[in-house]
């Protein structure tokens, strides 16, 4: 790794504050890499990454899996912010507890799982990889 943040992806991204603060911290250098596997989500990322001015990011909409095919050992660092079970909202929404389930969980963890694997496969030898999730259930 030659610098501070010079390859960094994020794996799964929503279109919220932590991109942001990432290219904040990489100052304009180095080269981000946003994915949001659904289209829709992924138009909103990119038009906030330009109204912030970032010019080092590049927003993706893939799914992680192609994405470690043609990236492999490639980033420095990598975030994955995975999607959850929805299970962080259960107590800020109450209509979330009636959307849970142990399918739910069973079915997010299997695609955490998945995305996590392919995270690892474009992490360069001796990169950090952080995952984040709201996710608590075991599974």
């Amino acid at each position: 790794m030659t610098s501070l943040l010079q390859n960094f992806s994020t794996v799964m991204m929503e279109s919220g504050q932590i991109f942001a603060q990432l290219a904040q911290a990489m100052r304009g250098k180095g080269l981000l890499v946003l994915n949001e596997k659904l289209p829709d989500r992924a138009a909103v990322l990119l038009q906030n990454v330009e109204r912030l001015g970032v010019t080092n990011a590049v927003v993706t909409s893939a799914d992680p899996a192609e994405l470690a095919k043609r990236l492999g050992g490639f980033f420095d660092k990598i975030l994955v912010d995975a999607p959850c079970s929805g299970e962080g909202m259960l107590r800020k929404e109450p209509a979330a507890a009636g959307q849970w389930s142990e399918e739910t969980v069973r079915m997010c963890a299997a695609r955490q799982k998945k995305i996590l694997s392919s995270a690892a496969e474009m992490l360069a030898p001796g990169g950090r990889l952080v995952y984040s999730t709201c996710t608590f259930a075991a599974e």
